[in-house]
Parts: structure tokens; C-alpha cells; sequence
């Protein structure tokens, strides 16, 4: 089965996108303490940071697979800054401070090892390909008779 690409960057820019479309001013709290974080240390505080994300705020503003990065500046300094979406907790809209939690809608990168949210493979659904040929018994062929003969599927889990 071919690997499909993170929905993680087209959450972002449909949450980010409709609150610049509503002018409104984008700010992004940050757990600071995740791998892959780029941000000035000094102004984390309990491990966390906000970041104003506005086109006024920031310069090269990039949203990619893994992360956004942009230029901000911090005190007059130029900084570089990277936010991978597991970092990411809320997208809060200033004028009316609303938070819409990001960390809820954003996946965990599969490749990251040190991710940490990590599935159970008790919750784990697996599908595919079922031969039942042979399977049906005498019942279950009078019930599928009377029954539309339209697609299905099966949910196998292991125990």
C-alpha cells in the first residue's frame, strides 16, 4: 500500500488561512520542550512559548511535512524559527482569544521515535482483503440473498 503524506501541514493552513481570512491576528503556543523546536530559550517560560504568526510578524514563512519555519524578531535580532506540528498546542485568535487546540487535529510524525503520543496496538484497526469463498454457511447464503449486493468491508482486530 503506498504511504500516504501527513494531513498535519493541510490542518494547519486551513485553521491558520480562515483566521487571517477574518482578520484575525494568528498566535501559536508552542510546547518548547519538543524535539525539533527552534525558538529563542529566554523567552520560554514553564516550557512553553507564544509566537505571533502574522504576516506582519513574521518573514519566509513556510509550511512543510514536518514543521512550519520563519524568520521573527526577538529584541531586534533576526531569529529562525521551527515548530514541528507535534509541538504545536493551540492557534489562538487575539481579538477575541479564542484557542482553537491544535494538538487535538495534529498526528504525531510516524518517523519520530521520541513522539510522545504513542499508539496502542490494542486500538489499532487493520484492514484487508478477505477470502470468503468458502465461508458462508447455509444461513448466512438465504440471508445474503435478500440482501443488497453493494460493497463491504470487514474490521479484523487482533486479540
Amino acid at each position: 500500500m503506498q504511504r500516504m503524506s501527513s494531513f498535519n501541514p493541510y490542518i494547519f493552513k486551513a485553521f491558520y488561512d480562515w483566521l487571517i481570512d477574518n482578520e484575525i491576528t494568528p498566535h501559536l503556543l508552542v510546547n518548547a520542550e519538543v524535539k525539533g523546536v527552534q525558538v529563542p530559550q529566554s523567552y520560554v517560560r514553564n516550557g512553553k512559548i507564544v509566537l505571533s504568526i502574522s504576516a506582519r510578524a513574521v518573514r519566509n514563512f513556510s509550511i512543510d511535512q514536518k514543521n512550519i519555519s520563519f524568520y521573527a524578531r526577538f529584541s531586534g535580532q533576526d531569529e529562525f524559527i521551527v515548530i514541528p506540528y507535534n509541538a504545536m498546542m493551540d492557534l489562538i485568535a487575539v481579538e477575541n482569544e479564542i484557542r482553537y487546540p491544535l494538538e487535538m487535529w495534529l498526528t504525531p510524525d510516524p518517523e519520530d521515535e521520541d513522539s510522545e503520543k504513542e499508539e496502542s496496538d490494542d486500538n489499532v484497526v487493520g484492514f484487508s482483503a478477505v477470502d470468503d469463498s468458502n465461508a458462508d454457511s447455509e444461513e448466512q447464503k438465504d440471508e445474503n440473498e435478500n440482501k443488497d449486493s453493494g460493497p463491504s468491508f470487514t474490521i479484523l482486530k487482533d486479540d
